[in-house]
């Protein structure tokens, strides 16, 4: 994976402008770092580049929403208790990622499998 294609594609997908998004560029560097722990051991990087580099913008962008969770309220009301929450930048980012995560599942390892068996 390299950082400048991540970045640029963090760029695109995120809508904001470079000064803003420069703040968030650790996001990017700890995202290819994470998936490249997911990966399985045979993958060639190289030869997956596309992929993995949009996936590792749209992790970027799920942590980046994470971090900016409290951005999700839209307005409050202290009497009667009424909050309002618009469609978040969290849930968009959610939905990338998994989209982007689904495009990369034969590359990574399955860790979310278990074979054990019943006892008798």
């Amino acid at each position: 994976m390299n950082f400048k294609e991540v970045y640029e594609r963090f760029l695109l997908i995120s809508g904001l402008d470079t000064e803003e998004a420069s703040k968030w560029s650790a996001l990017c560097v700890e995202a290819i770092g994470q998936l490249r722990g997911m990966l399985k051991t045979n993958v060639k990087e190289e030869e997956n580049s596309r992929r993995l580099n949009t996936a590792a913008a749209a992790l970027a962008l799920y942590k980046m929403a994470l971090c900016s969770a409290a951005e999700d309220i839209a307005s409050f009301k202290a009497g009667d208790i009424s909050i309002g929450v618009r469609q978040t930048l969290r849930q968009r980012a959610l939905a990338v990622w998994e989209t982007a995560k689904a495009e990369i599942a034969p590359l990574m390892k399955d860790e979310n499998f278990f074979f054990g068996r019943v006892a008798p």
